[in-house]
């Protein structure tokens, strides 16, 4: 996938989720960008929320807490989730809408950026709460109906006390739970029958570093099979405690100690897993073992029972006494500390636990009284008494006595016993106790009395004042009224309800009641009576009034139909009067008609719907399902049915439910399928490989492209890592590139080289990792894009490049360096024509000459080399050309080397520069030569070939071709020396044997051409050389004429126009020897001065090409102006580039290259001045 279709999936999707999304600077913790659900739910547009502080947008329920987790979260690298507790404020107002947060951090070009997800919870927990409510209301009105009025006030009373109670209880229940399961070291599993979890407390991930998927994901090999013994009898019901090793996180065996049992879950058969480390355990019991003679003799001489606890391994050893204090056999006893703690209530082993941890940490030694069970069922009562032992300043081991102090710990225990009794008695009463003396006005309150209020004992003295001090000013009036009524005799007796001053500054409501206790005569002498606390069940009493009240507005308010319905019939008994705003028809019509329900149902779910219902409702199943049901003008509505179930008497009577409108919620989870399916789509579709791997590298998922790199369909690559797939240096460097993307967490774009089926291929391979949603890379994900191609092409630019830049310096030395020979040489001849055989300087003059010629055709080379050579192309026949240079070539390679051709016949002419085509031939031959140093055969070979398509030759254009072929049966060549042959200057011959310009000429003249050049070598076999050039059409080969031997004379005038003295008086040396009158210029206006001032014609101009000022072209334009007819001829000793910038065109002009020799430029003037040309 491309970059920019990756970024428009990305928006795409950031626009169209479910959930408000907002993009935060952590800099400045303010909004950079926002979706459209965002702009939505907070009734808000895009640029008004831009720039918004996470302060300004949403709130916590436990202040500015909550949001400074979620501040500093935009600084980390970590996932913060919320379930409950912030809110996300709609419009300008205080109105705050309930949220789920999700904050992820991302890594984008302008820097680390936080991904806030909102999504609303406020239907969830409205739904949740009406449910609530209703079924609470549901339950109190049928309680009221039912209950007795006369009775009705204490019935209330004390089954709020009692749901009080078993709330409170309840609630300690799940504290108490959940601080076990958060911070105990034991480990929870919840298993489903399959082995499964389904549950693992905190303590899990904390040893293990992760939660297992299965129930042996993690167990030590060697214990596989007794875990499978184990397993069986918790599926039996009959395990008890089995000690097993696992892989902690550290990647240790840890030690643990399982029980387990068969649960019921959601309605379904679980097995519960509680596991204790006990692997500190083990190792002390090895050195318990080394201290069992110290213990024998402390047995002996205290004539206690006396034990030793080795920590690791977990041993532990008892004493004869001990033994006959728990009534074991020895032989029955493990001797592990788990089969002590089974010994003892689990109440007790908590408690033992602690103090042997504490006992390890400080040194000190402990005492603990605990209670043991006996193998009879008799519980005994003992203390101990132990201190560490230490090696190495490490506690190894615990040693300890042991005493039954069952008779002891009875006495004390019924004691404790009976006062509990008295107290919980009291205190579930709820009972405060006074004693009024009528005669001294002091009263005796019982401490319960007291701390109603919520005082110390000593805190309220035994005044009457005590009481009536505290009395709520608006109820003493009545409450003193009834008092003395009754001290008057005109009430039958003392009960009374009103607040009393709490010591915190609130009024608590009272219950009292009271008598008289009377003398002999009789007369009253004393009140005693009793204050009962009833202000949990005032309150409860107005929470129930206030949940009425709630109720009723929350089933007519409330965004669904909240109904009831008979569970035999599914008639409706009771509907809200939402019904007729989401569906249209009003509450009576569905309370009215028996068969609603069903029959207004689509009736494409009519069917499984009911069907689904009924089956829920007879397996007494509470059930939640979707279905679509049809509105009174005909359109369709998905609603979510969330159903209670009624059971009374064992059967179904009733269901209870509410009906909530999901259809925006149905449309956007088919956008979003939708969504899926082009992406699918894509990835199917494109050329590039996508693939997803798992932590070992297995392929979890890959497109077609990427199943054809592999030659395989795609189900034989899924589950496959690289190593099954590819050769071995391949699937390594394919591995290493995985690891370093998962190891580091960062992408990573590598070109990788693949040989499958012996193609080898370079792909374009870009990696990124996959983390699962807590953060942690479980895989990669990758795009592989097929390079070679481009690879391929990228070389040959290189090479190009390489190639132009040596032309280029070619062609700099070119001009200065082609002056200098046309001197030397001019010279060389000149000298050489005037010094007689006998001239004892004659020879040394022939070597100068040969020198030049060979510094010259040196320079040729490099000309041609860089296609800047001036050139005269002609229409040209292979065969006659070889045939013309046979006998050149014969001399050539020598008699120890056989020469054979192979001419085609018909074969189709190409334009080329003749001389260029025979340099190509001779140099393809002189290497042949040298690669033949005992001799062999030469080959030379050519022929028509026609090209349709690039496959073979990619650069050339498809069309007729003619190719030159040039065998040898030498050395041959290695793939290194071959891939570096056509490079300048390189060459394997020894030094001063070879310039390195042969090949790279024939390279630089065949590219002149639009032509290719290869080669094929093995060593040892030989070397064929290939040259293609275009083939043009059916003209007959032009043949070179003639040319005369001896340097022409001529009378004529010949204008000399050179800014270069030396070539400029060799020039007009070599003319004026041949007859000719010569006027000189330096310059093009010293030309133009000459020609305007001379009176007689001027029939040749001889003129350099480049030149200071003006060029040759324009020297000649300006002549031609002043003296029309007159003929030209350009001389230079630069390369192509420069005579074509200068106004001289390839072989259309009259043109003499340099460096060039007298009898080269006489013959060349001769030429041009007699039209030949």
């Amino acid at each position: 996938m491309k970059p920019h279709d990756v970024a428009e999936l990305a928006q795409t999707l950031f626009e169209e989720m479910g959930d408000a999304a907002f993009i935060v600077d952590p800099g400045t913790a303010g909004v950079v960008d926002v979706n459209p659900v965002a702009q939505r739910m907070t009734g808000a547009r895009r640029a008004d929320l831009l720039g918004l502080s996470l302060d300004q947008l949403f709130r916590s329920d436990d202040g500015t807490a909550g949001l400074s987790h979620l501040r500093r979260a935009l600084h980390t690298t970590q996932t913060f989730h919320s379930r409950e507790g912030y809110h996300l404020r709609r419009g300008a107002g205080e109105s705050w809408t309930p949220v789920n947060l999700t904050l992820t951090r991302l890594h984008t070009e302008r820097g680390p950026l936080g991904l806030v997800l909102a999504r609303d919870s406020s239907e969830r927990i409205a739904a949740e709460e009406r449910l609530r409510v209703a079924n609470a209301e549901l339950e109190n009105r049928v309680r009221e109906k039912t209950a007795d009025l006369a009775r009705a006030n204490e019935s209330l009373r004390a089954e709020i006390a009692e749901r009080a109670r078993a709330q409170e209880a309840l609630r300690e229940r799940e504290e108490l739970y959940r601080l076990l399961t958060d911070n105990s070291n034991d480990l929870v599993y919840l298993l489903d029958l399959e082995g499964r979890t389904v549950y693992a407390s905190p303590s899990v991930p904390r040893l293990l570093g992760r939660v297992p998927a299965h129930k042996f994901e993690v167990v030590h090999p060697d214990d596989t099979d007794a875990g499978e013994r184990y397993w069986k009898q918790v599926l039996a019901g009959t395990a008890g405690l089995f000690t097993v090793r696992v892989r902690a996180g550290d990647g240790a065996w840890r030690w643990l100690e399982a029980w387990s049992a068969l649960v019921q879950y959601r309605g379904t058969a679980h097995v519960l897993s509680v596991c204790r480390d006990v692997t500190d355990r083990t190792r002390a019991e090895e050195t318990l073992r080394a201290s069992e003679a110290r213990l024998a003799r402390a047995q002996r001489i205290a004539h206690l029972g006396n034990w030793e606890q080795e920590f690791a391994p977990d041993r532990l050893r008892w004493s004869e006494e001990v033994f006959r204090i728990f009534g074991t056999d020895p032989a029955a006893f493990s001797g592990t500390s788990e089969d002590f703690f089974r010994r003892v209530p689990p109440d007790d082993a908590g408690a033992i636990r602690a103090a042997v941890a504490e006992t390890v940490r400080t040194g000190q030694p402990y005492r603990i009284d605990h209670h043991i069970v006996r193998p009879d069922g008799t519980v005994r009562c003992v203390q101990e008494f132990a201190e560490p032992v230490y090696e190495d300043g490490r506690a190894v081991a615990l040693v300890g006595t042991v005493q039954d102090v069952t008779e002891r710990e009875r006495a004390a225990a019924a004691l404790r016993e009976s006062e509990e009794r008295l107290r919980l008695a009291v205190r579930a009463a709820n009972i405060g106790l006074w004693d009024w003396n009528l005669r001294t006005n002091e009263v005796v309150f019982s401490r319960e009395w007291k701390g109603q209020l919520g005082y110390e004992e000593y805190e309220i003295g035994n005044s009457y004042l005590e009481w009536e001090t505290r009395l709520h000013p608006d109820d003493m009036p009545k409450v003193l009224a009834a008092l003395r009524g009754y001290l008057a005799g005109e009430r039958a007796e003392h009960a009374a309800e009103f607040r009393m001053l709490h010591k915190d500054g609130t009024y608590r409501w009272i219950y009292a009641r009271g008598e008289f206790v009377r003398d002999a005569n009789p007369t009253p002498v004393r009140m005693i009576g009793c204050h009962v606390d009833l202000t949990e069940r005032k309150r409860a009493e107005e929470a129930l009034r206030q949940s009425q009240q709630q109720y009723e507005e929350l089933v007519t308010n409330i965004d669904g139909i909240v109904w009831e319905a008979d569970a035999r019939t599914f008639r409706f008994t009771f509907v809200s009067q939402q019904a007729e705003r989401l569906l249209g028809y009003p509450p009576a019509r569905w309370i009215d008609e028996p068969d609603f329900w069903v029959k207004h149902i689509h009736p494409d779910d009519q069917g499984w719907a009911a069907d689904y219902c009924l089956r829920a409702t007879r397996d007494h199943r509470n059930h939640d399902f979707e279905y679509r049901m049809v509105t009174a003008a005909g359109g369709t509505v998905w609603v979510r049915d969330i159903v209670s179930v009624v059971i009374e008497g064992g059967e179904p009577t009733k269901l209870r439910g509410i009906m909530v409108d999901v259809t925006a919620r149905r449309l956007a989870e088919e956008r979003l399928h939708e969504n899926h399916t082009l992406l699918s789509a894509v990835v199917e579709g494109i050329s590039d490989a996508v693939f997803m791997k798992d932590a070992r590298g297995r392929y979890l998922m890959i497109n077609p492209a990427g199943a054809r790199f592999f030659g395989k369909e795609i189900a034989e690559v899924i589950g496959q890592d690289d190593g099954a797939l590819l050769p071995p240096d391949t699937a390594r460097a394919f591995t290493d590139s995985d690891r370093r993307v998962m190891e580091t967490g960062a992408p990573q774009t590598t070109e990788d080289v693949g040989t499958v089926a012996g193609v080898t291929r370079t792909y374009l391979t870009t990696k990124v990792p996959y983390r699962d949603p807590a953060g942690r890379v479980t895989g990669l994900i990758g795009i592989a894009r097929d390079i070679t191609e481009r690879k391929r092409l990228e070389e040959r630019f290189s090479q190009a490049q390489k190639m132009e830049a040596v032309g280029r310096l070619a062609g700099g030395v070119a001009h200065d360096f082609n002056n200098l020979l046309t001197i030397i040489n001019g010279y060389g001849e000149l000298l050489l024509g005037q010094l007689s055989a006998p001239n004892p300087h004659r020879d040394a003059v022939v070597a100068i000459r040969e020198a030049g010629e060979r510094a010259a055709g040196l320079t040729g080379q490099l000309l041609a080399f860089s296609r800047k050579a001036i050139v005269a192309p002609k229409v040209l026949d292979f065969n006659e050309l070889v045939d013309s240079i046979g006998k050149m070539l014969r001399r050539l390679i020598g008699e120890d080397i056989t020469l054979a051709t192979f001419l085609a016949p018909g074969l189709w002419a190409v334009k080329a520069d003749p001389g260029q085509i025979e340099q190509v031939i001779l140099n393809l031959a002189v290497n042949a030569r040298d690669a033949m140093p005992k001799g062999g055969r030469l080959t030379i070979e050519t022929a028509n070939l026609t090209l349709d398509d690039g496959t073979r030759y990619p650069e050339l254009a498809p069309g007729r071709y003619v190719r030159l072929s040039v065998s040898d049966t030498g050395v041959g060549m290695t793939d290194e020396v071959q891939s570096q042959i056509f490079e300048p200057f390189f060459t394997t011959k020894e030094f001063g044997k070879g310039t390195g310009l042969g090949l790279a000429t024939v390279y630089g003249v065949v590219k002149t051409y639009s032509g290719h050049v290869s080669v094929y070598s093995e060593v040892g076999v030989g070397t064929t050389f290939s040259v293609l050039l275009p083939a043009v059409g059916a003209a007959h080969a032009e043949r070179p004429s003639g040319g005369i031997s001896v340097a022409p004379r001529g009378t004529e005038t010949v204008l000399l126009v050179e800014d270069d003295n030396g070539v400029r008086g060799l020039a007009r040396t070599a003319l004026r020897a041949q007859g000719y009158t010569v006027l000189e210029a330096t310059g093009g206006a010293e030309a133009e001065q000459i020609a305007s001032t001379h009176n007689s014609p001027i029939h040749l101009v001889l003129t350099d090409v480049v030149m200071p000022e003006r060029s040759g072209r324009e020297v000649a334009d300006a002549l031609r102006t002043r003296r029309p007819g007159v003929k030209v001829l350009y001389m230079s000793g630069y390369t192509d580039d420069a005579v074509v910038r200068h106004g001289v065109l390839e072989a259309t002009d009259a043109f003499l290259q340099k460096p060039f020799t007298p009898l080269g430029l006489a013959r060349k003037v001769r030429e041009v001045l007699d039209g030949t040309h």
